[in-house]
């Protein structure tokens, strides 16, 4: 055993043990992107940066073994910001995205691209849910919407949209939910939300916080909901709004209608009864005695103390918008900050994940994702029925990354803060390489060639696995030259994506 010392940790650890492993079975984490106990280890994407204090260098955690007597600083000053350095430079060459362009424009973040693979699927009831899920009230709320998604979607970089909102239209109307979505609700926190004002906002804030088990009640001082914008929807559109509105109520949410809530009210009976309060019309901006919070959860001054109860203001009062669905998308927002002041106590502004850009995509590169789609199908504008909707779907380039929610590359660039590089380095082509025995999908241009994939199978003696090709920062991963891309790794795919540390290894859904 020898001792050392870890961030002003006195540690003892077994001699032969790396840095990396010794901090971290102290409970001190030391990121990396290409390091794993159990491969054999060569540096490469040197995130694991920490600084010998004993000969004041910097040295890789994941390489250097722990010694005698060492002082080690692995969260100064100056180790986070060459660890930024480090990030910074792998993402110089990733050219890729996190989030498809539709998803990233809709004002309620619906997943677009996991609602065509549901439809692709027949499964129209999983698409309707997940629009519900992440919507509210998806219906509605895309008859108000200028359809930003369709003008985002990259198919027609090669002929024409995809009909994303009509084919969601049909999938929610065929479906057509009578039941709120029991499945997705928490157990309740006891937890009392009052909610000034029944239009769109109000009831946006009061679905996402029901489903995290807080008790809503909205105060709108007419006779109906919807707000002033109801009155100018189409008979159609009115009908559909009531039809969902029924699915929010029924989430346990009241509506108490003729209720004109003054300051008055609001300071000496809601701020009483209630564990918080959501406003969501204008009309309150001088609140007698109340306190104007240091933090906030999406604009300066939106959160405020009055008789020690947080006050939240969302959609229009917190910020004039044009677009009413950006008042919406804003209440979804901010419900997910007051959600969890309500279950922390900690009032955090919802931080903007981090998104890896393509840039430029050159005219050869436009049709790579076409190879995820039919070279032959139909394409429907208005789908009335479950196959044109399949067809259609089926046209999507799904072009959002397969590790969107376990990408080592994203959670640590927004770990970190770093931003997308202004200028990038040598970058390789977007290109999409699928195994169709075994669906395994390997895309180079997201590759940080970290090289965990190469020693995972480097024993490998059946089949032909990856290697490197090409010196510097022109060497690639790749199959080797005697071989094609679908003869390669037919075992074994899993455990590949699972090492990846991007999304440059992935697995089509249909295998």
């Amino acid at each position: 055993m020898i001792k050392l010392q870890i961030n002003n940790k006195n540690i003892e650890v077994k001699e032969g043990t790396r840095l990396i492993e010794a901090a971290r079975l102290n409970g001190i984490n030391i990121p990396s992107l290409c390091y794993r106990n159990d491969l054999p280890h060569y540096t490469s994407c040197s995130v694991c940066l920490v600084k010998n204090k004993t000969t004041d260098k910097f040295i890789h955690s994941c390489s250097a073994q722990a010694l005698e007597g060492m002082v080690i600083d692995a969260s100064g000053k100056e180790v986070l910001e060459l660890r930024r350095e480090a990030i910074s430079m792998l993402l110089s060459e990733h050219r890729a995205e996190c989030e498809a362009p539709c998803k990233l424009v809709c004002p309620l973040g619906l997943n677009i691209p996991l609602m065509n693979r549901h439809i692709q699927k027949g499964d129209i009831k999983a698409a309707a849910e997940l629009a519900m899920a992440e919507m509210g009230m998806p219906e509605t709320f895309c008859k108000i919407c200028p359809a930003y998604c369709e003008n985002a979607c990259r198919r027609k970089m090669i002929d024409h949209t995809i009909s994303i909102v009509n084919i969601k239209r049909y999938s929610s109307e065929s479906h057509n939910l009578k039941e709120p979505l029991s499945g997705n609700l928490k157990k309740s926190t006891g937890k009392k939300v009052a909610i000034i004002g029944g239009g769109f906002s109000g009831i946006t804030a009061s679905f996402f916080l029901s489903q995290e088990g807080h008790h809503c009640v909205i105060f709108e001082k007419t006779d109906h909901a919807g707000g002033a914008i109801i009155n100018t929807l189409e008979e159609e559109t009115k009908y559909i709004f009531e039809h969902e509105l029924k699915n929010v109520l029924a989430l346990g949410v009241e509506m108490k209608y003729g209720i004109e809530v003054n300051n008055d009210i609001l300071s000496r009976s809601l701020t009483k009864e209630y564990d918080s309060v959501v406003i969501s019309v204008p009309g309150f901006d001088n609140l007698k005695n109340a306190t104007i919070s240091e933090n906030h959860i999406q604009f300066k001054g939106d959160s405020m103390v009055l008789n020690d109860v947080h006050v939240f203001k969302i959609g229009k009062a917190a910020k004039q918008n044009k677009q009413i669905i950006r008042d919406i998308g804003q209440a979804k927002k901010a419900s997910m900050a007051i959600n969890n002041f309500l279950k922390s106590s900690r009032l955090i502004s919802v931080v903007k994940q981090f998104n890896s850009v393509i840039g430029k995509i050159e005219d050869h590169e436009k049709k790579v994702w076409l190879k995820e789609t039919p070279e032959e199908t139909n394409r429907f504008k208005t789908p009335i029925s479950l196959e044109e909707s399949i067809e259609e779907a089926k046209n999507c380039l799904h072009c959002d990354c397969r590790a969107l929610n376990n990408c080592m590359l994203r959670n640590i660039s927004g770990d970190y803060n770093v931003i997308n590089p202004k200028v990038s380095m040598y970058s390789h082509p977007i290109e999409k390489k699928i195994n169709f025995t075994s669906g395994l999908i390997f895309e180079n241009a997201k590759c940080i060639k970290c090289g965990l994939c190469v020693r995972l199978l480097n024993k490998e003696t059946i089949n032909a696995g990856l290697g490197f090709q090409g010196r510097g920062f022109k060497s690639i991963i790749s199959e080797p030259l005697t071989h094609d891309f679908n003869d390669i790794l037919n075992n074994k795919t899993d455990i590949l994506v699972e090492v990846c540390p991007t999304g440059a290894l992935s697995k089509h859904e249909d295998f």
